[in-house]
């Protein structure tokens, strides 16, 4: 698929080419214009009819997890297969291996994000820190 914007550096979206035509007599939108409003409306229709997946993170990506039963217990895992399916604990399963431990898979469903996986270990360490305020644990 041709993508037609392009992101700058402050994370805003801008167009690859003119999208309203600068003549003074016609002020219309431009045929790319016209494209790029129809690919987004192909999104927001895939989204409303449910097609339109967002992952909480990618294969080969790093994430942290942390355990309940154990406070400070903070491991570094990486994201080797993504699978979709009817699993009893959700649609998307993510299998991770902790770094340093070859062939050691654990799954965690989308649902786990923000409890007790993490995209980054500031995220891990302040939801550890809550967990110990609340249990009293200091």
């Amino acid at each position: 698929m041709e993508r037609l914007t392009e992101r700058k550096h402050d994370g805003t979206g801008i167009s690859k080419k003119p999208v309203v035509d600068n003549n003074i007599q016609k002020h219309g939108i431009t045929n790319y214009g016209r494209q790029i409003i129809t690919k987004l409306a192909d999104y927001e229709d895939a989204e409303e009819q449910g097609l339109l997946l967002k992952l909480s993170c990618k294969v080969g990506d790093r994430v942290y997890t942390c355990f309940k039963n154990y406070y400070n217990e903070i491991r570094t895992v990486e994201a080797k297969r993504i699978e979709l399916g009817n699993f009893s604990l959700g649609n998307v399963r993510y299998l991770v291996e902790p770094i340093g431990r070859r062939g050691s898979l654990f799954r965690y469903y989308e649902r786990d994000f923000g409890k007790t996986v993490f995209l980054t270990r500031e995220a891990v360490e302040q939801a550890l820190n809550e967990r110990m305020e609340y249990d009293g644990i200091s």
